[in-house]
């Protein structure tokens, strides 16, 4: 999904501020992807699929390896088997925010091995020059360990409100 900027500007915060609302509830949803993120018939964004969602802290129940969510947007930690926290759903949604900007997704492996071992190591790409401005945004919350990324949706908003306050 290729988006402009201000309508992807758009759709991230109305996301983040879903996930805000789930996170300050004590919830993580653990399958941020476009596919869940549904366009409502006023042209707002909705955030759906609870099914994989589960208290924040909550330890997995799934042996290292395996990942709950879709591996193309899985933090990191998610496929280590790590207590489920608001940063996964960070770098989920950051995920997401670059497949909007660009239109392609953030890594292009294809069989789960290759996913897992490029959102576990690989270094972010850079966006295209028009998008520049979106790379501290997104590395911000795309950072490989989950105490280096953003901590929730809140965290996301701010950042969001920061970068229309400062467009540079």
């Amino acid at each position: 999904m290729l988006l402009g900027a201000a309508r992807t500007a758009t759709f991230v915060r109305e996301a983040a501020g879903a996930l805000a609302w789930i996170h300050e509830h004590g919830w993580v949803h653990r399958d941020v992807k476009l596919a869940n993120l549904l366009l409502r018939a006023d042209g707002t964004l909705a955030l759906a699929d609870f099914g994989s969602a589960c208290r924040s802290g909550s330890e997995s129940q799934q042996p290292a390896g395996t990942v709950i969510g879709t591996p193309r947007y899985a933090a990191p930690e998610q496929s280590e088997g790590a207590p489920a926290t608001p940063a996964a759903d960070v770098y989920s949604l950051g995920v997401c925010l670059h497949e909007m900007l660009t239109g392609r997704p953030l890594y292009p492996g294809e069989t789960l091995i290759e996913l897992l071992g490029q959102h576990l190591w690989a270094a972010v790409p850079l966006l295209p020059e028009e998008h520049s401005p979106w790379q501290p945004l997104l590395d911000a919350m795309l950072a490989k360990e989950p105490s280096q990324r953003l901590s929730g949706g809140q965290a996301v908003l701010e950042r969001l409100q920061n970068r229309s306050r400062n467009p540079s």
